[in-house]
């Protein structure tokens, strides 16, 4: 298999007093490096778009899945509004309806002590004038 090499690599150890073949085994190890870096620095790419990708995913699924609580919860909160209002009026309906009847016996009581207040004095100013 052919092996590549960094020429200027090959070039500075050449004119440093390196044999051929040492210049060329140093160049072309130093080109591996660069390969292996290159390399690896490419999977790296893919691996942060990879995990991006999947952030991206899971940013998309937790926000629709957030989306579909939020309504199930605002909807469940405006059902239980309801039903306490309607429960509210209910009791306040009760409330005012008691609170009209009890008006009421309290007038009758008030017309009651005023016919009996009325009816004592009668009998009294008849007592006195006899």
């Amino acid at each position: 298999m052919a092996r590549l090499m960094i020429t200027s690599v090959y070039d500075a150890f050449k004119e440093a007093g390196a044999s051929e073949n040492s210049a060329r085994a140093a160049a072309g190890e130093l080109a591996d490096f660069d390969n292996r870096f290159d390399a690896l620095e490419r999977r790296m790419d893919r691996l942060e778009a990879s995990l991006n990708a999947r952030i991206d995913r899971v940013e998309a699924s937790l926000n629709a899945r957030i989306d579909q609580v939020e309504a199930s919860l605002n909807a469940r909160i405006d059902q239980v509004e309801g039903s306490l209002n309607a429960r509210i009026d209910r009791v306040e309906a009760t409330l005012s309806a008691r609170i009209d009847r009890m008006q009421g016996e309290i007038n009758l009581l008030k017309w009651m002590a005023g016919a009996n207040i009325a009816l004592s004095v009668a009998v009294l100013v008849r007592l006195l004038t006899q």
